[in-house]
């Protein structure tokens, strides 16, 4: 989960220095992750749909 929350917040723009601070974490963990996801491209797209490519939207079941 906390690899989620570093890339979500590394996508809403914050520098590495903001989050580690938050987070209470080195600035290398969070450069590593943003690194990564940066390179595997994980997240591509979804800041433009609010569904990623290939989902179909949830549906609420009773």
């Amino acid at each position: 989960m906390q690899r989620a929350q570093i890339v979500l917040a590394c996508g809403s723009g914050e520098t590495n220095t903001a989050i580690a601070k938050r987070m209470g974490l080195a600035g290398m963990t969070v450069g590593k992750w943003r690194k990564r996801d940066r390179e595997l491209g994980r997240w591509k797209g979804c800041m433009t749909s609010s569904v990623p490519a290939g989902l179909a939207p949830m549906r609420a079941t009773r």
